[in-house]
């Protein structure tokens, strides 16, 4: 907003809340110039003159100029001893490395089955798939594919841990082969 007296802006403003106050111009009548005659000024005494003679100058002998110091003259850098090269150590001479022992081979065996691989029955007695004959390996085939009772996952002979020892129960839960579980295992001898 503007405020205006004549062509004059009085105040002006922005956005505000509920009310907003401006002062301007002032009340009553001016009142009229004071008349009066200024005093003419009053010039300040001019001091006489001092007289006084002026002293003569003195005369004295001026000494002499004082000669600079001479700098003592900068002595030439002497050039520092040639340090002689260090040799370089020469390094003892490494040993060859000792080679690792090499673990004895595994003879396959000669007996029974011969060295032929071998599919494992379940062993009723350990409750555990086991091969009757000694050979190269020994494979669990099927007998250990699925998981307890799983839905289209049913381990046959579940859960084939070994009766001589601590039993361990295979759990159920979960979908076959989605979830964890060991469906087949093979033993091999060694470099056969």
């Amino acid at each position: 907003y503007l405020v205006k007296f004549g062509t004059a802006v009085k105040a002006s403003g922005g956005e505000f809340t509920s009310s907003e106050t401006k002062t301007f111009g002032t009340c009553g009548s001016t009142p009229p110039p004071t008349t009066g005659s200024t005093p003419p000024p009053v010039a300040p005494p001019t001091a006489p003159p001092t007289n006084g003679s002026t002293p003569p100058p003195t005369n004295g002998s001026t000494p002499p100029p004082t000669a600079p110091p001479t700098a003592p003259p900068t002595p030439v850098p002497t050039a520092p001893p040639t340090v002689p090269p260090t040799p370089v150590p020469t390094a003892p001479p490494t040993n060859p490395p000792t080679a690792q022992p090499t673990a004895p081979v595994t003879p396959a065996p000669t007996t029974g089955g011969g060295a032929v691989a071998q599919g494992a029955i379940f062993d009723s007695s350990y409750g555990v798939p086991k091969c009757a004959n000694m050979g190269s390996s020994c494979d669990s085939l099927a007998l250990l594919d699925g998981r307890g009772t799983i839905i289209n996952g049913n381990e046959p002979n579940h859960s084939n841990t070994n009766n001589i020892g601590n039993t361990c129960n295979d759990g159920n839960s979960g979908s076959y082969h989605s979830d964890e579980s060991i469906d087949q295992i093979t033993v091999t001898a060694g470099d056969i």
